[in-house]
């Protein structure tokens, strides 16, 4: 098999982050040096080192911006490093042929269900009865072959609505949904 192209990137992108967010040398030296500071603060000695050291806190925290965005990139090369050793992804980071089969197996299974929901919904629905969108009820104004409109004049089509429970004054779980797809019934 080809070693993944994304793992050199990867170790090099990590030394990056590690340079960026570890100490500097000077930062070392002089913690090693005067591990309790470097004196008072007052005299004009204590103004340039006072600049000296803001500067210092800026550049930390250039460097610290610098990191967390490189981690971030990190981040997402990882998931491409592990994606390309799982066979989800090719050395250029495009879905193989067996993930883009098994996506459209998945939607064309989604398309059949919800077009069955929908059959179901077209059968079922009458005017003045309840269907349900996000679990609140609206009332049909009018069913129409693609879509149902509501009292309150909005149109929506099948695949957002839910269909009433036959037998109860709720919405039909998905598991129900699934059950007359079957022909199992509610």
């Amino acid at each position: 098999m080809n070693p993944n192209p994304f793992r050199a990137e990867l170790e090099t992108l990590q030394r990056r982050i590690d340079s960026l967010a570890g100490q500097t040398p000077h930062d070392r030296a002089m913690q090693s040096a005067f591990p309790f500071g470097t004196g008072r603060p007052g005299n004009d000695s204590s103004r340039r080192t006072s600049r000296q050291s803001d500067r210092r806190i800026e550049t930390t925290i250039n460097r610290a911006v610098q990191a967390n965005a490189l981690i971030a990139k990190r981040n997402r090369l990882q998931v491409q490093a592990d994606a390309y050793d799982a066979g989800r992804i090719d050395a250029q980071g495009h879905d193989t042929a067996e993930v883009v089969a098994e996506q459209h197996a998945k939607q064309e299974a989604a398309r059949k269900a919800n077009g069955t929901i929908a059959d179901y919904m077209r059968a079922t629905a009458k005017t003045g009865g309840i269907v349900y969108l996000a679990g609140q009820p609206l009332i049909v104004q009018r069913v129409n072959p693609k879509s149902i409109t509501t009292i309150s004049g909005c149109k929506w089509s099948y695949d957002e609505l839910t269909p009433k429970h036959p037998s109860e004054p709720r919405p039909m779980t998905p598991r129900e949904m699934v059950a007359i797809i079957r022909g199992d019934g509610v």
